[in-house]
C-alpha cells in the first residue's frame, strides 16, 4: 500500500526553540523521553536546532540485518516509536504553535505541496 494520501512524517530537524516549546507542552514522560532519545540538539547549526537521529541509532539490524526476521523486528520497533513521536509532536503542536506552523506536524507531505503550487 503506498503513502501517497496517508503518511506523515514530522520534520527531521526542528529549530531549538520551536522544539522547546514542544517539549514542554508534552506531559507524558515516556513521550519526553523519546524526544530525548531521537532528538538530539545541534548546536553547530545556525540557528541551532535538534536532529532526527539515524534509525540505525538505535535500532542496528535496521540496515544492517543477520536475517530478515532481524530487519522485520527492527522496522517494526522502529514505525512504533515514530508513531508515538509523531503522535506527541502532533499533540505539542496543537498546543502550542500557531497555525501556520503546526501544519508541517499535521499534514502530509503531499498536501503541503499542493497548498504551495
Amino acid at each position: 500500500m503506498s503513502h501517497k494520501y496517508g503518511y506523515r512524517p514530522f520534520p527531521r530537524t526542528i529549530s531549538a526553540s520551536e522544539f522547546d516549546s514542544l517539549f514542554a507542552a508534552i506531559e507524558d514522560e515516556d513521550d519526553k523521553r523519546l524526544l530525548q532519545v531521537w532528538f538530539k540538539l545541534d548546536d553547530n547549526a545556525i540557528p541551532p536546532e535538534y536532529v532526527l537521529q539515524p534509525i540505525s541509532s538505535q535500532f542496528p539490524d535496521f540496515l544492517d540485518p543477520p536475517t530478515i526476521e532481524a530487519r522485520q523486528h527492527a522496522l517494526k520497533e522502529w514505525w512504533d516509536v515514530f508513531l508515538s513521536l509523531q503522535n506527541a509532536l502532533r499533540k505539542a503542536a496543537t498546543k502550542t504553535l500557531p497555525e501556520d506552523a503546526a501544519h508541517k506536524y499535521l499534514q502530509s507531505g503531499n498536501c503541503y505541496v499542493l497548498e504551495r503550487n
